[in-house]
């Protein structure tokens, strides 16, 4: 039996223009429910998402755009010297 593993996709509602990030993963379901429980607790939009190859996509994307805002090296190779 293979083992399920979650994310949550949360969403300001405080207007940042749809910002969005990804909390996880998690090994299941419940644990993902109250994750997405308390970022809506806290007035996020928040749903819980299996890991599918497009999901797993949608996240790396996101941690590739936050790195580079960061100004870090997306490779994780760091500064070429």
């Amino acid at each position: 039996m293979s083992r399920s593993t979650y994310y949550v996709r949360r969403a300001s509602t405080t207007g940042l223009g749809g910002a969005h990030a990804w909390v996880g993963p998690f090994r299941t379901a419940a644990a993902a429910k109250r994750e997405v429980a308390a970022w809506r607790e806290c007035g996020h939009e928040a749903c819980s998402l299996l890991a599918t190859p497009e999901v797993d996509a949608q996240v790396r994307e996101w941690e590739r755009a936050v790195k580079a805002a960061r100004g870090r090296p997306v490779s994780g190779r760091g500064p070429r010297r």
